[in-house]
């Protein structure tokens, strides 16, 4: 009988909005999700942050940098004149020009690590970045800086959004988009190869987020020849008017939501031989995330969701 494949699966933009958090959330709960990523430069992210408790024991809770479109938590005179991070096309062109100001960056990635560990009691399991900003050339540089002893140390690891050109060719979605991701990030994936971080094995989930696609069947597609140790990105969210105002991404979220909740997702993995699996599962020694049904056999009871009630443990 062939070994399972164990793969990650994480959230993106936990704290983004109410909905999102409790959408992500609920997830987790019931065993759909085995990581998510956190934006902790809102007011209300201590909020966000007291709501996960207890839910590490399911997931890795790790840091969503965040160095587009939003507010700063230090001043940023050149990365964030007028104090607000630069949109996404500005900031890759200042990485690419070697325009990105390293002091600056530096740190407000502490900061946002600082947040995190402040309101959540410890150091985030991982980091990864919205629009992928970590592994883009001087921001990732700034953040082996800031954190490199403590991913030396196996006290964290980092999402490595490297994925080989011809599996994104093959897979055919999004791909001017992937092929972009790939190419910013190589230089932190050849950091990450040549220091031996810990990191993901494998990379996909990008595609465009169309509010006409069908999210299943590019999940399917994400599944084909992703190996052990893969990460599959996602972003599932309900749409209400604390998103709207603070995202542009809103439709598409309730299209990945849905598919997460459904028995569809469950016959998928269990088609393609995958085990969702806590990270350190994948790359290191670390407990998988069990299932709720596995939660119910060792007489666990998952944290409460929104709106639900914890299952109680057998009797």
């Amino acid at each position: 009988m062939p070994t399972a494949r164990h793969l990650v699966v994480s959230a993106d933009d936990y704290g983004l909005a109410d909905s999102v958090s409790d959408t992500i959330r609920a997830l987790i709960a019931d065993g759909r999700l085995s990581a998510t990523g956190c934006m902790c430069v809102f007011p209300d992210w201590p909020r966000h942050a007291r709501a996960l408790d207890g839910f590490d024991r399911w997931a890795d809770l790790g840091l969503h940098l965040t160095l587009t479109d939003h507010t700063p938590l230090t001043k940023c005179p050149r990365l964030a004149p007028g104090g607000r991070f630069p949109p996404l096309t500005q900031l890759v062109r200042a990485c690419l020009t070697g325009q990105l100001p390293q002091n600056e960056v530096q740190g407000e990635i502490q900061a946002q690590i600082d947040a995190f560990a402040q309101a959540r009691g410890h150091l985030p399991h991982f980091i990864d970045g919205h629009h992928h900003v970590h592994g883009f050339p001087g921001v990732a540089r700034a953040l082996l800086t800031v954190a490199g002893a403590d991913l030396a140390a196996g006290r964290l690891w980092i999402r490595d959004c490297w994925e080989q050109t011809n599996r994104i060719i093959r897979r055919r979605v999004a791909l001017p988009r992937a092929l972009m991701i790939r190419g910013l990030t190589t230089p932190l994936h050849q950091a990450i190869v040549r220091q031996a971080l810990p990191a993901n094995q494998g990379f996909t989930g990008v595609h465009g987020f169309r509010p006409e696609t069908d999210y299943g069947g590019l999940f399917r597609r994400f599944l084909i020849g992703a190996d052990s140790g893969t990460l599959i990105g996602c972003h599932p969210g309900r749409v209400d008017a604390s998103l709207r105002a603070r995202d542009s991404l809103t439709t598409a979220r309730e299209q990945e939501a849905a598919y997460f909740a459904s028995s569809q997702y469950l016959q998928d993995l269990a088609t393609a031989g995958v085990r969702l699996a806590r990270p350190r599962a994948c790359w290191g020694p670390a407990e998988g995330a069990p299932t709720a049904e596995q939660r119910g056999e060792k007489g666990e009871a998952p944290p409460a969701a929104p709106g639900q009630r914890a299952k109680a443990p057998p009797s």
